[in-house]
């Protein structure tokens, strides 16, 4: 993961512009037709709503792979080009471990560290009408983590980081269910960028390539 981590960084540019790219291409090269889905039923577009799993591989010296719940919905324009809200928060508090005081050994550090997402959504259908097709999207927003050490005590003391800036590209393929239901699975990356806080550095340590996958219901 870290060889990709740094694939990613360093060709950043490269990356979003592949993807416009595609969405140029693709738009000019889309015709109307009937949309293909494997049962029947009969939809009209207009928005959407979708339940998005997300796993984070931010592995390193000090976080954990962890994995996230939230939800998304936009507004839906000639089957394609889509705005809307996005949230997420990391189900597991995910333990930090730093470096003790100049022993060269790793100690663990009892703070759990919840990671809350939330923002805008603007993204991009490829050839929608086909049954299996492309979606690529990009969330940007904001970001804070919550310290939940002493959650469970009478005398808890939770304690709420600094915000972020957050940005993650994703490409995503879906499957067309109904006219009304579709299930996706795509990869991404997550760019954050912050103030170091509860000794962790969004752009170092929270930045990582994400799997999501979920479902979607609406007016396709």
């Amino acid at each position: 993961m870290k060889t990709l981590k740094k694939i990613f960084s360093k060709n950043q540019i490269s990356i979003l512009s592949f993807a416009l790219s595609l969405i140029f291409f693709s738009a000019n090269a889309q015709e109307s037709e009937t949309m293909q889905t494997l049962f029947s039923g009969k939809s009209r577009i207009s928005g959407f709503g979708s339940v998005v799993n997300q796993v984070s591989f931010a592995n390193n010296a000090k976080l954990r792979n962890f994995y996230s719940l939230g939800a998304e919905g936009g507004v839906l324009f000639n089957h394609r080009f889509y705005i809307g809200l996005y949230g997420l928060t990391s189900l597991a508090s995910t333990e930090i471990n730093t470096w003790s005081n100049g022993m060269g050994s790793i100690t663990n550090d009892s703070r759990n560290i919840r990671l809350i997402q939330t923002g805008g959504l603007i993204g991009y259908k490829l050839f929608p009408t086909k049954i299996l097709h492309f979606n690529i999207n990009t969330k940007m927003g904001g970001g804070f983590m919550i310290d939940e050490k002493n959650i469970g005590n009478y005398n808890a003391d939770v304690q709420v980081s600094t915000a972020f800036f957050t940005v993650n590209p994703t490409i995503n393929v879906e499957l067309n269910l109904f006219k009304w239901m579709q299930v996706f699975a795509g990869v991404g990356y997550n760019f954050m960028s912050g103030s170091k806080t509860f000794d962790i550095n969004p752009s170092e340590d929270l930045s990582a390539p994400t799997l999501q996958f979920g479902l979607s219901f609406g007016r396709f």
